[in-house]
């Protein structure tokens, strides 16, 4: 897994912040997590987006970098109009595929516990 992804990118009106330093291991020993927040500063807008990649995956695709494939992807979305204010986003990443996932049992999402926080403007 290469880290070639900035940690801040602008992408129209929002920061694209990549939490952390990309892909990190996580409690499941061949799994990694790269999460970003996702933030539009004029009426305290906020979206989590977090990407899980297998190990399998990772060194199947040793020149891939996931981490442009994810921001890719939350840019695709921000394309569409197809995010919401304190919504958390979870994608599972493969060889050929990155798919959506609603509940995903290793990302805990907490974001609208917090909405008081985030309040609009």
């Amino acid at each position: 897994m290469q880290n070639t992804s900035p940690k801040i990118q602008e992408h129209k009106d929002f920061l694209i912040l990549m939490r952390g330093d990309g892909f990190m291991p996580t409690n499941d020993p061949f799994s990694f997590i790269a999460s970003f927040e996702v933030v539009r500063k004029k009426d305290n807008f906020i979206s989590i987006f977090a990407f899980k990649e297998d190990l399998l995956t990772a060194f199947s695709n040793p020149n891939d970098s996931p981490l442009e494939r994810a921001t890719e992807e939350i840019k695709t979305r921000i394309d569409d109009r197809n995010i919401q204010h304190l919504e958390e986003y979870t994608y599972e990443i493969f060889s050929q595929n990155i798919l959506e996932f609603e509940n995903c049992s290793w990302w805990n999402k907490t974001l609208k516990n917090h909405s008081t926080y985030f309040q609009k403007n």
